[in-house]
């Protein structure tokens, strides 16, 4: 189980950095957005991003709550 538990904290923190620089970037895009509809959509992308950030990042801060979790699903 310990290769199972490190393995969850490697793909899920590479999944929430992946996430923090989306989010950074669809900011970045809202600045510089043509108009209030653009900078509102690039905003809304930012947050979403940065939501799945946090999740990604809270399972790989907890890997073993996220592998218990899963087991009860019947996952194998």
């Amino acid at each position: 189980m310990e290769n199972y538990l490190e393995q969850i904290v490697i793909d899920f923190g590479v999944l929430a950095d992946e996430h923090e620089g989306a989010a950074k970037n669809e900011h970045t895009w809202a600045l510089g957005a043509p108009s209030a509809d653009y900078c509102a959509m690039h905003e809304e992308n930012a947050e979403t991003h940065r939501q799945l950030a946090k999740a990604y990042r809270n399972i790989s801060n907890n890997p073993k709550a996220f592998f218990e979790f899963i087991e009860t699903l019947g996952g194998n």
